[in-house]
């Protein structure tokens, strides 16, 4: 972290014991590839990612060597009943701009120019599987209640514990998107992490962005980086929230989003596949978006129903 000019504030630390006696999932915002070095020096953790990760030079070893659970990508078929798009995209430009999502005639508004943080860009080249990784081709969920059930989770010598980011992609660092279930199904305890970058000229957070490589030049020759990190006590689900995964994962996300001063947004995961599939990205600079002629309106709006994106 500090090769990378970062200063990393911690507090809460003390949590963490308490949540490998109770086996818990540690849960996360997620926001940058930032995120992953802070949760690899916070807990060392197992965790749930992309297929697509197990084909990286040299990362699929370390990636493998901490017992990662690897699930097959999502395609951006994003057809949306209701006239709403659940999803996870926001454009920002140094300060306070993004997506605002119109309901009620299926549009999102972008707000001024920057970088639209998600969860990766472009096109992905058909790699070959590979044989040594662990990847999920029944139920995800079967997987993780397996895993968190082992005798050995959380314990020296067996499973780790595992980290989660329910947003299922990077937002912009400036609010919580809406959580998905996974993490919450199993009904264990759940461990809290909110992660907080300082936004100067250059905002970590990442994703649907023209260029990954100059977004990382970008953040290496920022003078200086500062990320806060906030571990929560555990968090014990009541009965009703066992029985109910979407209350579990409201309450949750309230609760982290009051602790790291983040509001929660109205975008999920849905947004990211919608933009994807459209093709919309921000480019070299993060000032301004690129998207094929026809996909943004006159009014700075994208209407996904025109696009045959809505039902």
């Amino acid at each position: 972290m500090y090769m990378l000019g970062f200063r990393v504030k911690v507090s809460g630390r003390e949590h963490i014991k308490k949540a490998e006696e109770l086996g818990a999932i540690a849960v996360f915002n997620h926001s940058s590839y930032v995120d992953a070095l802070i949760m690899m020096y916070m807990l060392a953790p197992s965790g749930v990612t992309k297929a697509s990760l197990s084909n990286l030079p040299v990362i699929k070893y370390i990636i493998k060597a901490y017992q990662v659970i690897f699930l097959r990508e999502e395609r951006p078929d994003t057809s949306v009943h209701n006239g709403s798009v659940s999803g996870s995209s926001s454009v920002q430009n140094g300060t306070s701009s993004d997506f605002t999502s119109d309901s009620k005639n299926g549009k999102l508004q972008l707000n001024g120019s920057g970088s639209l943080s998600s969860s990766s860009s472009g096109s992905h080249k058909a790699r070959k599987p590979n044989p040594h990784a662990y990847i999920v081709t029944g139920s995800a969920t079967e997987v993780l209640k397996a895993r968190v059930s082992d005798p050995t989770y959380g314990k020296p010598g067996g499973y780790p514990l595992i980290a989660i980011a329910p947003e299922g992609t990077c937002g912009d660092g400036r609010g919580l998107l809406e959580y998905r279930t996974g993490a919450f199904v199993p009904g264990v305890p759940v461990l809290p992490l909110c992660i907080k970058y300082g936004i100067g000229s250059h905002n970590p957070a990442w994703g649907q962005v023209y260029s990954v490589g100059w977004h990382f030049v970008r953040l290496m020759c920022q003078w200086r980086n500062e990320v806060e990190v906030t571990v929560l006590p555990p968090y014990v689900p009541s009965p009703e929230e066992r029985a109910d995964p979407r209350l579990f994962a409201a309450n949750v996300r309230s609760l982290m989003g009051a602790a790291a001063g983040l509001p929660p947004q109205p975008h999920s995961y849905a947004h990211f596949l919608a933009l994807k599939k459209l093709k919309v990205v921000v480019d070299w600079s993060g000032t301004a978006v690129l998207a094929p002629p026809g996909v943004v309106e006159a009014d700075g709006t994208i209407d996904f129903a025109k696009h045959g994106m809505l039902m």
